[in-house]
């Protein structure tokens, strides 16, 4: 990826009743032009005037922009439109890279642009099948999703999708197949609103849990983990955490997981927990056959 593109894509905030819903507001800016015009006016504000959690990404963009020389060459707004036509393309990812938009996927595909209003799962009832738009929901389910291919291998990274996302995806789609992936980046942390059909349709050789050592979350969950590992690829499926792959000298480092590919060889390792002037990696290839395959 090239330093001097800058791309971010903002989730929208519902406002509307319903699900799914074409009658949601959006707050998203594609050219740092729109960035301004927004900042201009209320919609990113707090009742008290203050900026909001947008409203300050926002500035700083604009901020980035100004600088001399400007920190910030370009804004692009990433969804899909048309799951019909060839998804898009990030630009400037190199000759031999190729990184897709999967979603978010907008509710029509004439007009404005709409991201569908997503309730939380826990609110379906039979009774009441839609019911009000979650805030939290719409915002985490129009993650942006990129599909990065290189070579025979596949890198999925799904954000903070959640099961009414996931489940919206596949309504979209028809079928889940452009979400096969060879190593998958767990959405939401771990958390354990997921749907089955999407981990099944990802079916990856190996999962990436990243999360920080948070105690109001408590990612990546068991059952999270659990599905994941079920509904994987293979008698040996890996599984990586962030929280695990860590090492201890003067203090803990969380991270440390890394992925390698050639175009035809795809190797993951994970960095020790005590170092090794020798071997300080638990390294896979990917598919693993096992410890003595």
């Amino acid at each position: 990826m090239a330093s001097s593109s800058w791309r971010r894509s903002r989730r929208a905030i519902s406002r509307s009743s319903g699900w799914p819903s074409t009658r949601s507001k959006e707050l998203i800016a594609s050219r740092s032009d729109s960035a301004r015009a927004l900042l201009a006016g209320t919609d990113v504000h707090t009742p008290a005037g203050n900026l909001n959690e947008f409203g300050e990404f926002l500035q700083a963009a604009v901020d980035a922009a100004d600088e001399n020389p400007p920190r910030l060459d370009s804004m692009q707004r990433l969804f899909r439109r048309d799951i019909s036509q060839p998804a898009p393309r990030l630009i400037d990812t190199g000759p031999d890279i190729t990184l897709e938009v999967l979603a978010p996927v907008t509710n029509t595909t004439t007009g404005q642009v709409r991201l569908p209003a997503l309730p939380n799962p826990d609110s379906v009832t039979a009774t009441n099948a839609n019911p009000t738009p979650s805030r939290s929901h719409t915002i985490n389910g129009n993650s942006v999703v990129l599909r990065l291919m290189y070579g025979s291998h596949v890198f999925l990274f799904g954000g903070d999708l959640n099961q009414p996302a996931q489940r919206y995806l596949a309504q979209k789609y028809g079928t889940l197949a452009p979400f096969k992936a060879d190593v998958n980046k767990a959405c939401h942390h771990g958390s354990s609103d997921f749907d089955l059909t999407y981990l099944q349709a990802v079916n990856p050789d190996a999962t990436v849990f990243s999360s920080g050592d948070n105690g109001n979350h408590d990612h990546p969950l068991p059952d999270a983990m659990g599905a994941a590992a079920r509904h994987s690829n293979g008698q040996f499926p890996l599984l990586f955490s962030t929280e695990l792959a860590r090492e201890t000298g003067s203090r803990v480092m969380f991270g440390h997981i890394n992925a390698r590919s050639n175009g035809t060889e795809l190797v993951m390792a994970q960095r020790k927990e005590r170092r090794s002037d020798t071997n300080p990696w638990h390294t896979f290839a990917v598919p693993f056959p096992g410890p003595f395959g």
